[in-house]
């Protein structure tokens, strides 16, 4: 499964997450507690393969550059000049760079928002348990 397709899992999820807060369903919170901790497991590998290859393209792309920097500036170009000429050589590669970037920070966001989705549901479990203890006692 691909980040994409966990993220679309996960946003199923937290819909019915608010479904059955909305509907009081403590069942319902439970299993969908359950079902957001097994995406959140999931969502862990992918945040680190992810970091793993934003760093990894990062590193490659700033290596690209310096190393078009020096050839840039070994033809008596200005620092600024060769420094620019680098950038626009490897700009493609600068877009990779930032998709990346954004891949890890949207897997590592949503990890951390279902695990707030989840302390929501376990918090509302608890208030219905307690609500229904005190009608029954």
């Amino acid at each position: 499964m691909n980040l994409e397709d966990r993220l679309t899992t996960a946003r199923k999820y937290v819909e019915q997450a608010h479904a059955h807060l909305q509907s009081g369903n403590h069942h319902g919170m439970a299993e969908t507690a359950a079902e957001i901790s097994m995406q959140m497991y999931g969502l862990a590998t992918e945040i680190a393969d992810s970091q793993f290859n934003a760093e990894m393209q990062e590193s490659v792309y700033k290596n690209k550059v310096a190393k078009t920097f020096l050839e840039e500036k070994a033809s008596g170009l200005t620092d600024k000049q060769s420094e620019a000429k680098a950038k626009l050589k490897w700009e493609e590669e600068y877009a990779h760079v930032l998709e990346a970037g954004r891949n890890y920070k949207l897997a590592k966001t949503v990890h951390d928002d279902l695990g707030t989705m989840i302390d929501v549901l376990r918090t509302n479990i608890s208030i219905k348990k307690a609500e229904l203890n005190n009608l029954g006692g």
